[in-house]
């Protein structure tokens, strides 16, 4: 059964409308004929699902900084969100990030992941 509200649009006291009959009415975030709850769609209460980028880590997401989500291309750094919700890559996760790094980790590494001529 649809979530009920009514509707004081009409001038006979108002109309019943329920969520998911395709109109976005009144104290409805959403309609997107789904209202299935899956990630990016509406809930069956016509609220807002869970998503990446909405600020609240959820689902199989590692992070979510909602607005401060940085674009994949050029996220870097510990305690970094992606665009994707996903951890950043920095210098000491122990992969190389050829973009920024020349090494990570090694021996002749150093703390901002370049490398340094040993003497």
């Amino acid at each position: 059964m649809w979530p009920t509200h009514l509707s004081s649009e009409s001038g006979s006291g108002g109309h019943l409308f329920r969520c998911g009959n395709g109109i976005k009415d009144a104290g409805e975030a959403c309609v997107d004929g789904k209202n299935d709850g899956s990630d990016g769609t509406c809930k069956s209460d016509c609220s807002l699902a869970d998503y990446c980028g909405d600020g609240v880590k959820s689902n199989n997401e590692a992070c979510d900084d909602g607005a401060k989500n940085v674009a994949l291309a050029s996220a870097c750094g510990q305690g970094v969100c992606t665009s994707v919700c996903t951890k950043a890559p920095y210098c000491g996760d122990g992969r190389v990030q050829s973009a920024f790094e020349d090494c990570n980790g090694s021996l002749d590494c150093t703390a901002s992941c370049t490398t340094s001529v040993l003497h």
